[in-house]
């Protein structure tokens, strides 16, 4: 799969250079830097990057972008012009910009990255008509599972579609850049075994972790909503993880009482239940009887609680810890 889907390409043009800028838009910013150091690495090859690129913010300081644009590097033959925020750049210098973008110097090649949405700016849709233009959407969850494959496939592994969920669900959609260290991890992990497995995801997310988010979720069983507030500051405290890895977690240890509870309801004996949630005998019993003190309605309000606090998260409508701590009392009433 490929997520970054070219919306416009030029031919030969600007002094006889085939491409000389690009502008690159949406909220993914993970997908946009590699994207852009794709473009310096096709530009510059071997040459030493750090000097003869400038990086300017239209949001800050919009001289600084016109000087570069009109100054050749000393140190290399090309020179690269990032610009951040180019839909900031003020009215009245819009016009001398899109001027220069159509007849830029030689050998200076200009990068434009926006979090905007192409379409939603008229300023972004003049550039581009001269540049070549691509939007980095956020990627659904069938996107993200075929960019985790992709990913995989330069290290030459596979991964079990268990595996995908689960690695979705402990640590979230929403950080690239977090998913794409995993995927390393995950791939290093391996050896030179070739196909990752539920086991090995489960198993890199920390059996620390996972360990408190089942007493977090014990709390919750029995209505305790002091001690399930403790615990999950204590988790927050002890790792790296922030709120939206815990709420995955809590909601990975919730669908796997649920699925439990469903087992039960149909009569499968404990050993069956244990082999297909991978529970271990020594912690099988405690796990049954946390299942057990849930309801099924209890369940399907939880996850609608959990869906409600990630909804809370993801449009910055109050502090995450708040956002979290607020789920727990809710989780914890009646």
């Amino acid at each position: 799969m490929n997520p970054v889907k070219p919306i416009q390409k030029h031919g030969e043009r600007f002094n006889g250079v085939k491409e000389a800028s690009w502008l690159f838009c949406g909220e993914e910013k993970f997908l946009k830097d590699e994207a852009q150091r794709a473009v310096i690495s096709k530009l510059l090859g071997d040459e030493p990057k750090a000097f003869n690129h400038d990086i300017c913010n239209a949001k800050e300081d919009h001289r600084n972008i016109f000087a570069a644009l009109k100054t050749l590097s000393l140190l290399s033959e090309k020179k690269i012009v990032i610009i951040e925020n180019v839909e900031c750049l003020p009215d009245s210098k819009k016009g001398p910009f899109l001027e220069c973008l159509k007849y830029p110097a030689k050998n200076i090649y200009v990068i434009m990255r926006s979090g905007q949405n192409l379409f939603s700016d008229k300023f972004l849709k003049s550039i581009s008509d001269c540049a070549k233009t691509t939007t980095f959407k956020k990627l659904g969850e069938r996107e993200l599972k075929m960019w985790i494959q992709k990913s995989l496939f330069k290290y030459k592994k596979s991964i079990t579609e268990e595996a995908l969920e689960a690695l979705l669900e402990l640590k979230g959609h929403d950080n690239l850049t977090m998913l794409s260290g995993e995927v390393e991890k995950l791939a290093v992990y391996k050896g030179a075994a070739s196909t990752i497995t539920k086991d090995d995801v489960v198993r890199l997310i920390g059996k620390s972790a996972i360990r408190g988010v089942f007493d977090l979720v014990d709390a919750i069983s029995f209505k305790n909503r002091d001690a399930a507030i403790v615990l999950s500051r204590d988790i927050l405290s002890g790792t790296r993880r922030g709120i939206p890895e815990l709420l995955g977690l809590t909601g990975w240890q919730l669908r796997r009482i649920w699925k439990a509870k469903a087992l039960l309801v149909q009569g499968k004996k404990n050993s069956y239940i244990a082999a297909e949630l991978k529970v271990r005998d020594f912690s099988l019993n405690k796990f049954l009887s946390q299942v057990r003190r849930f309801t099924i309605d209890e369940l399907k309000r939880d996850f609608e609680l959990l869906v409600e606090a990630d909804r809370k998260i993801k449009s910055g409508y109050k502090n995450p810890e708040f956002v979290f701590e607020e789920l727990i009392i809710r989780l914890c009433s009646g």
